[in-house]
């Protein structure tokens, strides 16, 4: 595609007009895999979701660049305030549909910014360019990579050692899979080592050949790969350091930093790196990991050696350099002596060694005691305590004030993957102490020497050891909530497997004993949580049906609407095939929450049958209405498909039947919901058509008001 394709009045005007289809197209096949997309994927956009996604982008995203900021803020202002959501979503949409993206949308002002800490500001190595593009363009990114998240995470696409950029993921899981590894090794004397992979300016050195092929192949095809083929072609930009702004210039590698779907891009592009190598790993977006555990360092070098020279073939194949200056290796063992003499290549370069490696902000050392960690801890807090110092002494600043920028700038660097690092040595953790203690008198205006136990009851801040305490018990409950595809879950379950003593307590060891002490002091059990809900990617709601507003609520309904719902209910029921299982639901709670109970009542060939069962001394009317519905599809399970082949089911909860056919958004009870979910698609594969249907409360309805009245008497005998 060429800038000829489209035009628009003035090279930075931000809204194009588009010429006409062009005649340019991208590969194709037969079995074109857009058309497995869920349809709102490849339909068009639809005011909803590109309102959604406006009121998501941030104050910073919000100023676009140069002499796009000015009419890219008139656009979003007015489309936020819905005069302009049309015209725009007419953009959108034919951007969409002829995967022809303005050059606008494909400039970039590239700004640097500092890395920290860096010895040497004079080099360009010590800043990291960031491109700053149009915010309309941005708007139109996030729409697509929220459609393509949903696809790669449905499909299974990504890798699942990936942890960066995803769903429920996050640098801990990177981080507990690594050093639980190493602990593992330690309690079985076992050395390991540890190999951390640099790419040289990852996302700018992206072949964008090789990823459109990897899309492809991925079966990410159809408009979705028109659109994000025109996004990286011809793609321009520029740089600026302070006033100064450089002639426009072509780049044709790499995927621009700040742009709202390099990172997913970034992801699917480096997920078969790791795919020859024998070697456990893990990622977090550029950060990649591999390690060896053996009792002779030897066979680990020769492991690693093979792994290498595979990660090797992979960046020569797909053009991505490795830094070998950057790249590194670590060796952990608690007997230093016997590991001698290891050298690792990289290509023909011996990889340099490092004692304490820095991987996603947790300083490693060789026998992975984190005192180095902590050491690196109280500098970057002391720093952060000259800052609230020097903000005290220029302004008046309530105390109130003070300890939130305290407790933001100061203890956020203690908490981060405290429950990792929190098995260091009391001398090395009382130094943290100490931090808090002269932080919190700045902010009170008292003495640095008073006591930290009265600082931190007039401050109300939470001791720093019984917050790692609680950071490291969520984050286990968390782990365990996962599902198996998560890495460190599987890892967490192989570990209480073993059951193996620990000589050396494991980061997994220690939160699973805090665990354990928590259940026996507060009776809060982690395995009682409820499994989290599973990312499922893109899921269009469906518009329900017109009688459930139309009828309104049992609160305020009319004579008029009580007889319209009885007639709509009654032509339903008359309209019922031989060998129907009839089916009414309701659930009651006194409380909300508080005990709750389920009820069902079942007409089979003229046969009734009535259901019921407590559900819970404090649960919800939502909770009860579920196992309701629950309950009557385990008693039709009983049947044969030739006694019965279709369940016509009515209830009177809105919120269940929206969750459960309309895909509506359900906040709790995801277990509960999947159950009955798998429940209907294992009948429907048997050949049963189950068909859930709302009927209105309390209007005069028979199954309905028995179903109600025979629930809520075992709801009385439950309460008594």
């Amino acid at each position: 595609m060429n800038d000829s394709e489209y035009e628009s009045d003035k090279e930075d005007k931000c809204i194009p007009r588009f010429k006409k289809k062009s005649e340019w197209n991208p590969p194709r096949s037969k079995n074109d895999n857009l058309e497995s997309f869920i349809s709102s994927i490849k339909t068009e956009v639809k005011s909803s979701v590109s309102g959604k996604r406006l009121r998501n982008l941030s104050e910073q995203e919000s100023q676009a660049i140069n002499n796009l900021k000015s009419r890219d803020d008139i656009v979003i202002k007015q489309a936020d305030k819905g005069s302009a959501v049309i015209p725009l979503l007419d953009i959108i949409n034919q951007s969409w549909e002829e995967g022809i993206i303005p050059l606008n949308w494909r400039r970039a002002n590239v700004k640097f910014i500092k890395k920290l800490y860096k010895p040497n500001y004079n080099l360009p190595s010590s800043y990291r360019p960031i491109s700053l593009t149009s915010v309309v363009a941005k708007l139109m990114e996030r729409i697509i990579t929220y459609r393509l998240e949903g696809f790669v995470e449905m499909n299974n696409i990504m890798d699942q050692e990936q942890e960066g950029f995803r769903h429920f993921r996050g640098t801990t899981n990177a981080l507990l899979s690594l050093t639980q590894a190493i602990f593992n090794g330690f309690n079985k004397d076992k050395t390991t080592i540890v190999i951390f992979i640099d790419f040289e300016k990852a996302y700018d050195s992206v072949w964008r050949e090789g990823l459109m092929v990897k899309l492809y192949n991925d079966g990410i095809k159809g408009k979705m790969w028109m659109w994000i083929n025109a996004f990286l072609s011809h793609r321009e930009a520029r740089c600026m350091v302070n006033n100064y702004k450089s002639p426009w210039f072509q780049t044709s590698i790499g995927l621009p930093q700040g742009s709202v779907i390099s990172p997913i891009l970034f992801n699917i592009f480096i997920k078969d790196i790791f795919k020859s190598v024998s070697a456990d790993c893990c990622k977090f977006a550029d950060d990649a990991t591999i390690w060896h555990s053996h009792s002779d360092p030897k066979v680990i070098q020769e492991k690693l050696q093979k792994d290498l020279n595979q990660v090797q073939k992979w960046s020569n194949d797909w053009r991505m350099k490795l830094s070998i200056q950057k790249t590194e290796y670590s060796i952990f063992s608690k007997e230093k002596n016997k590991v001698q003499n290891i050298k690792l290549k990289l290509g023909n370069t011996i990889l340099k060694y490092n004692p304490n490696p820095v991987i996603l902000g947790l300083k490693l050392d060789e026998q992975l005691n984190f005192n180095s960690h902590i050491e690196s801890t109280v500098k970057k807090a002391k720093r952060s305590l000259g800052i609230i110092r020097e903000i005290k002494g220029i302004a008046l600043i309530p105390t109130k004030t003070l300890i939130q920028i305290y407790d933001s700038l100061v203890c956020s660097i203690f908490n981060y993957a405290s429950s990792i690092w929190q098995s260091s040595t009391s001398s090395h953790l009382d130094k943290l102490n100490e931090i808090q203690r002269k932080g919190l008198a700045l902010c009170l205006d008292l003495p640095s020497q008073s006591s930290l136990e009265a600082l931190e009851v007039l401050s109300g801040t939470l001791p720093i050891d019984l917050r790692r305490e609680e950071m490291a018990i969520r984050e286990l409950g968390k782990i365990n909530s996962y599902s198996n595809n998560v890495p460190i879950k599987r890892k967490f379950e192989i570990w209480k497997e073993e059951k193996n003593p620990e000589k050396y307590i494991s980061p997994l060891g220690k939160m699973y004993q805090q665990t354990e002490d928590m259940k026996d002091t507060e009776l809060v059990d982690i395995d009682k949580i409820e499994p989290q809900y599973e990312y499922q990617g893109l899921v269009s709601v469906i518009r329900a049906p017109d009688y459930w507003r139309n009828i309104g609520s049992s609160k305020s309904r009319t004579t008029a609407q009580i007889e319209e719902g009885k007639q709509i209910i009654s032509e339903q029921l008359q309209s019922q095939t031989p060998n129907t299982a009839v089916a009414f639901t309701d659930g009651s709670c006194l409380g909300n929450p508080g005990p709750c109970g389920a009820g069902a009542i079942i007409y089979i060939n003229d046969k009734e049958e009535k259901l019921k069962r407590p559900v819970s001394n404090k649960g919800s009317i939502l909770l009860a209405e579920l196992i309701a519905i629950k309950m009557v599809l385990d008693y039709i399970e009983s049947f044969s498909k030739e006694q019965i082949n279709t369940l016509t089911l009515f209830s009177d909860s809105q919120t269940a039947l929206g969750i459960l056919t309309l895909n509506w958004k359900s906040d709790s009870y995801h277990q509960t919901i999947n159950e009955i979910k798998g429940k209907i698609k294992n009948l429907n594969e048997h050949g049963f058509l189950i068909n859930l249907n709302w009927t209105p409360g309390h209007a005069n309805i028979k199954g309905n008001d028995e179903a109600d009245s025979w629930q809520k008497k075992l709801l009385k005998k439950q309460k008594h």
